[in-house]
Formats: structure tokens, C-alpha cells, sequence
């Protein structure tokens, strides 16, 4: 049975995931990067980590959360099936990594302006666009892929790297 963190076990996951990077590199001469799911608690636990141990860190959106947002936009327009909905995602999915995800969004609400969604189907566009504004911060995917960071986890499991 898999253990889930309690609210109160989160920042001693992130402590020791600081304590480990900082044994890695004590003088903090590396380039440090953070990948993370966008939990508003998590960024905060990070950055309050970070500055605490003065550290400067450069934080990550997964990219996979990011086009599971995007996966949920394009449904509000298109069914499951339709070759279309592949289509959106592509296009905005390769709009986010060129580093524009504001016209990503631009393009969201457009379309749901148009298109007349359900309040149901608003309610999804509306969280995906929340979620690439709220973070849009850590979505910089052309400037994380030029310098080579992660973009995404390389296992399932969900916990910050440093």
C-alpha cells in the first residue's frame, strides 16, 4: 500500500531533497533546477526552502501536467476520439515549448468564447487556462531546454528533484 504524504510530511520530503542536492553540491556551484506538478503548497514549501538555505533555484513546470491540462482543454472542444483534439494539443503543446504559452491561453479563450461551451466544459478551459497563467513563471520550456534542465520526471512518482 502506497503511503500518502500528509500536509506536514511534504516539507520534510523537500527538506531532504534539499539536504541531498546540498550534499551534492555544498558551495552551490551547480545550476540548481526544480521539477515540479504546480501544487501552489509545493511551490511555496520550495521557494521558502530555497531562500532559507540561500540557495537560488530555477523551477520547472513537468510538462507532462502541463499537456494533461492541455488534453483537458482540447475535450471541452472536441471528443475523445476526434483526430482534432491531437491536433489542438500539438499545436499549443509546441506554442508552450517555444516559450509562448500566453498565446496558448489566448487561444483557449478564444476558442471557448466562440464556441459556446457548456458550463461544464467552460469550467475545464478556464482551469487550464488558470493553471498556465498561475505558473506561467515555470513554463519556460525554450529557455529550460536550452540549458539543457528536465522538463519532465523521468518516473511516475510525484515528489520534487532538485
Amino acid at each position: 500500500m502506497a503511503h500518502r504524504l500528509g500536509p506536514n510530511d511534504t516539507d520534510q520530503v523537500i527538506a531532504a531533497a534539499f539536504d541531498q542536492a546540498e550534499a551534492r553540491d555544498p558551495q552551490h556551484h551547480r545550476c540548481w533546477v526544480v521539477l515540479v506538478d504546480g501544487a501552489a503548497h509545493q511551490l511555496e514549501l520550495i521557494q521558502a526552502e530555497a531562500a532559507r538555505r540561500n540557495i537560488t533555484i530555477h523551477i520547472v513546470l513537468d510538462i507532462v501536467h502541463v499537456l494533461e491540462k492541455s488534453w483537458a482543454a482540447a475535450r471541452c472542444f472536441h471528443t475523445a476520439t476526434d483526430p482534432a483534439a491531437e491536433d489542438q494539443v500539438g499545436t499549443k503543446a509546441a506554442r508552450i515549448l517555444a516559450g509562448d504559452a500566453p498565446s496558448a491561453v489566448a487561444v483557449i479563450r478564444t476558442e471557448a468564447d466562440r464556441t459556446g461551451l457548456s458550463p461544464e466544459q467552460q469550467a475545464a478551459a478556464d482551469k487550464a487556462c488558470r493553471y498556465l497563467e498561475n505558473n506561467a513563471a515555470f513554463v519556460h520550456y525554450d529557455q529550460a531546454l536550452y540549458s539543457g534542465w528536465p522538463i519532465a520526471a523521468a518516473s511516475s512518482k510525484e515528489r520534487p528533484a532538485t
